[in-house]
């Protein structure tokens, strides 16, 4: 379970939760869903939520294959290819950034 920001900001709505999960996945899709459709008692809520549930067992494998994705992204990027650079600007342009005071990383 996974988020981009720290949510909720205002605490999960456990009162929607009910003990009658079979397994761990199933649990996840009950706090996810919840999360997604709580209104936390206003007309209106924060959009768009984003919350994910991954299979983390698959991970490797999408790993590996975007290893190969950034390795010809930057081989292309070495040979001066115009059109990549300037769609790597574009997206870095359009990106949302999470820097802070504890995040000097990015």
């Amino acid at each position: 379970l996974a988020s981009e920001a720290t949510i909720p900001g205002h605490g999960w709505a456990f009162e929607e939760h009910t003990p009658d999960y079979s397994n761990i996945v199933d649990l996840a899709k009950m706090i996810t869903d919840s999360y997604v459709s709580s209104m936390q008692g206003y007309a209106m809520h924060m959009t768009p939520k984003v919350l994910a549930l991954l299979d983390l067992s698959k991970y490797d494998a999408f790993e590996a294959k975007f290893a190969i994705f950034f390795d010809v992204l930057a081989a292309q990027v070495k040979a001066g290819d115009i059109s990549v650079i300037r769609a790597i600007n574009r997206a870095l342009l359009g990106a949302v950034r999470f820097q802070g005071s504890q995040d000097t990383t990015d």
